[in-house]
């Protein structure tokens, strides 16, 4: 729009603003659910649990809560479920980058039984239902001897990052809606929490129809 019409920058702000719901409503099919308790989990089937950050513009007044020390600046977190084919079953809701992964999730409860495949930052969480399968944690040195994994526990690690490795990079295509991958500095209430429903909706709308072209071909 800015190339073609090339409208000033109170504007572009509008056009968000007046044509985002209008996006997510379209989208609605598509957008994860965000209650665990209605999310449809399939009975004894795995899913991966991830989480996503997203840059903000840093509060003035607050700039502690939003910062995260793992990605070093200020940041937006979300965590998903994810099936094995790609699909994001349920999005966390939003919360300040300073907040632990194993706190976001501590009071989830699901009604159904399935595995969960995680990384460490997952730690110490014990969900009622869910089998939690985390990567086996090196053991820290000692002065007198020095300790590493068992041959066994770097391979189960190996075929658990294969697992996961292949659904978190198809996650990446979420961050083709811009927005959620350059820093957000738009501050109006409840506009960078619901971003990541639209992104993902779009995510798993290119996902379903990606799959019917592709059974389609099979066909043909």
């Amino acid at each position: 729009m800015a190339l073609q019409f090339d409208p000033d920058v109170s504007m572009v702000n509008k056009w968000i603003h007046t044509r985002s719901p209008m996006l997510e409503q379209s989208l609605e099919k598509y957008i994860p659910d965000s209650r665990i308790g209605t999310a449809d989990f399939q009975e004894d089937t795995v899913y991966i649990i991830d989480r996503t950050e997203r840059p903000v513009q840093p509060d003035t007044h607050d700039q502690k809560t939003f910062y995260s020390g793992k990605k070093k600046t200020h940041t937006l977190k979300n965590i998903r479920i994810v099936s094995t084919v790609g699909f994001i079953s349920w999005l966390g809701k939003t919360h300040p980058g300073k907040v632990h992964d194993k706190v976001m999730v501590d009071r989830l409860t699901v009604q159904t039984s399935f595995t969960m495949l995680a990384d460490l930052g997952f730690q110490g969480w014990k969900p009622k239902k869910i089998t939690l399968v985390l990567p086996r944690k090196k053991p820290g040195n000692t002065k007198k001897q020095k300790k590493g994994l068992t041959m066994a526990q770097k391979d189960f690690n190996t075929n658990l990052a294969r697992k996961r490795v292949g659904i978190e990079n198809g996650l990446a295509h979420v961050n083709v809606l811009r927005i959620v991958k350059a820093k957000n500095r738009n501050y109006r209430f409840g506009f960078r929490e619901n971003l990541m429903k639209t992104a993902c909706g779009l995510y798993n709308f290119r996902k379903s129809n990606a799959d019917v072209v592709q059974k389609q071909e099979i066909m043909c």
